[in-house]
């Protein structure tokens, strides 16, 4: 990891951050740049698309015996919509895959569409839901 990959990182999470889908039960807290930098010395593996110089994607994999678990993906908004996310996304699984990985992890919100369609597109099944719930208006006034 370099100091740069690290900084690039960075500004494309504190970038795409407000994008993210923010549910009671997935969210991604916006991380500063040492926890960025955490992600390589925590031995996570980062792959990332560039369009020129300009880091415009990126996924996150952590990888421990046979399985892994991709812990986020992002893609710069300028540049959604054109299989990006489904690119470093599949580099990631090809990657571990060599590595000998057989189980794969993942996430989704289901208020995001694309990544659930890259997901699917990859072969990940859903396997489980998150429900979030809260009582009606006014109940908790009484």
């Amino acid at each position: 990891m370099s100091v740069g990959a690290a900084l690039e990182l960075f500004e494309l999470e504190q970038t795409n951050n407000p994008d993210y889908p923010f549910t009671p039960a997935t969210f991604q807290e916006l991380m500063d740049l040492e926890a960025i930098r955490a992600l390589w010395t925590r031995g996570l593996r980062v792959f990332g698309a560039r369009d020129g110089t300009q880091l415009v994607g990126a996924t996150v994999i952590g990888q421990r015996d046979m399985c892994a678990e991709t812990e986020f993906t992002l893609v710069l908004a300028t540049h959604r919509g054109r299989g990006i996310g489904a690119a470093v996304k599949a580099a990631s699984v090809i990657a571990c895959a060599e590595d000998g990985v057989r189980v794969f992890g993942t996430g989704g919100a289901a208020v995001n569409d694309a990544s659930l369609g890259v997901n699917q597109a990859l072969g990940y099944d859903i396997t489980e839901r998150w429900y979030s719930y809260q009582p009606p208006d006014g109940v908790l006034e009484r």
